[in-house]
């Protein structure tokens, strides 16, 4: 529970229902609540829960869990982080030199003019914070099985990062009617059209896209495409780049 919340008066609505449901169910002595599992079979339940020799995956695509041995689990992770192109093995916790980089370098853009105090307020790091979790989602939608790389970011370093780079870009990328959000939006704008002729639709797909990308090239290219559209009142072009970076 949350703490804050623990001083919340209870509606009337809410000591209503709970003295009816007192009264219907459990003072109804035709209600049987004697459990069908024994405390054993109670007992080795809770044990399963807690211990359970297996991990539940998120698919891909939402399409539905996967269960999947702890070892396998292990093994499909350390195929990612193992490839030395993509990933690098470091030997020290770094959350705490991670938080002063970026804390250093949000008062830097401060005291150059690049972002406003309130836009330094916003993303300085005051509360407690962590690293992401990493997991991966299986791929069952592909003839080939492959994994899908996810770090877990809810009070990461970089959230708040993160959560200001979404708001610069994506009103600008929902306003590019060239790119469509997924597979469902391009069935629903095909609804309304009319088309005399036989269609061939064709598409392409990169092979690991985020870890393929070099990501000073990126930054250069979306700064150079938002320099004219960026609202550059709190948050300059050249403030935006270092942010990326």
């Amino acid at each position: 529970m949350d703490k804050n919340n623990e001083n919340i008066p209870i509606q009337k609505e809410t000591l209503k229902f709970r003295d009816l449901l007192y009264n219907n169910i459990f003072l109804n002595k035709d209600v049987n609540f004697s459990p069908n599992l024994t405390n054993e079979q109670i007992q080795d339940l809770l044990f399963f829960i807690r211990f359970k020799p297996f991990n539940v995956l998120e698919n891909d695509k939402n399409l539905g869990f996967s269960l999947v041995s702890h070892d396998r689990y292990k093994e499909l992770c350390f195929k990612h982080l193992n490839d030395s192109n993509s990933y690098l093995k470091i030997e020290n916790n770094p959350l705490n030199k991670s938080i002063d980089d970026i804390n250093k370098c949000l008062h830097n853009l401060l005291i150059n003019n690049l972002i406003s105090h309130k836009i330094f307020d916003c993303l300085v790091i005051l509360n407690k914070v962590k690293l992401g979790k990493f997991r991966v989602l299986p791929k069952l939608h592909k003839d080939k099985f492959s994994t899908r790389p996810i770090i877990n970011c809810k009070n990461h370093i970089t959230e708040k990062l993160c959560i200001l780079v979404d708001l610069v870009i994506k009103p600008i990328v929902q306003n590019i009617l060239h790119i469509l959000k997924d597979s469902q939006q391009l069935l629903q704008q095909l609804e309304n059209k009319y088309i005399n002729k036989k269609p061939f639709i064709y598409s392409g797909d990169f092979e690991s896209l985020y870890t393929n990308m070099e990501p000073d090239h990126v930054c250069q290219i979306v700064c150079e495409y938002l320099k004219d559209k960026l609202d550059q009142t709190h948050l300059s072009i050249q403030g935006f780049f270092l942010i990326l970076n």
